[in-house]
């Protein structure tokens, strides 16, 4: 039994496949103002960023590995023809965690994660990873899932796709499956909208000018929620009619 539950029969693996800083085009740059094309869309990626604070976002990358699910009738063959039963993903920082319970939306795994830093109290230099796996494989999402450049619209310049200065693509675009957030410490939540859905996730930012107050606020911090737009059916009204 253990050797069906083990990484080679029983459980898909999907891992990290990059981890990146991305910065945009903006609007006002004077060597795109006139490309309407590069407009928000990536103007550089850089491997393994180290202060995520310089890039506009942080972003991680997974693989998407098929799943083959077990079928009870192979089991009779032997434990050669058994597959998979679920799927796992390793952290990869050494120090990230869970902090979050995970939320499944239109077939899309959301939570959080917390990656500590290793400063001396550590809590000072925390950050955390909203991630977004396929529910069934646990690999990236099929389709776009997060707004990276804020133009509350899902395209291929919210992925890991560098652009030239005509708009053209230079790296092939890559499904973005994490990105980094300031100290989320709660489930994201989902909100339908008109044509995407909005994700929010409350965290809390430093504030050196803050103090402590009867909520109990660690000096320095102040709570803010982020919104960010992300993938959704765009299903509309929906509602039901009790017949019994």
């Amino acid at each position: 039994m253990s050797t069906i539950l083990g990484k080679d029969h029983g459980l898909l693996e999907q891992t990290q496949l990059s981890f990146v800083g991305l910065d945009f085009y903006a609007d006002n740059d004077p060597q795109v103002i006139n490309i309407q094309a590069a407009h928000g869309a990536v103007k550089s990626i850089t491997d393994d960023p180290g202060d995520f604070e310089q890039y506009d976002q942080v972003v991680r990358t997974l693989s998407n590995n098929s799943i083959n699910w077990f079928n009870p009738e192979a089991s009779i063959g032997g434990l050669d023809q058994i597959n998979h039963i679920g799927w796992f993903f390793d952290l990869p920082f050494a120090d990230e965690q869970l902090a979050t319970d995970p939320l499944v939306l239109d077939g899309v795994l959301y939570y959080s994660t917390s990656i500590w830093s290793a400063t001396e109290c550590g809590a000072s230099g925390s950050t955390s990873m909203i991630m977004a796996h396929d529910s069934c494989s646990g690999g990236g999402a099929a389709d776009i899932v997060f707004d990276l450049n804020g133009d509350e619209l899902l395209s291929s310049t919210d992925t890991v796709a560098l652009y030239d200065l005509d708009g053209s693509i230079q790296v092939s675009p890559g499904q973005v499956a994490g990105l980094v957030s300031t100290n989320t410490e709660t489930p994201p939540a989902m909100i339908r909208g008109g044509d995407n859905d909005f994700m929010y996730a409350a965290s809390y930012f430093a504030d050196n000018s803050s103090s402590a107050g009867e909520g109990g606020i660690e000096p320095g911090y102040q709570p803010t929620v982020r919104k960010t737009t992300v993938r959704g059916k765009n299903l509309g009204l929906s509602f039901w009619r009790k017949l019994f």
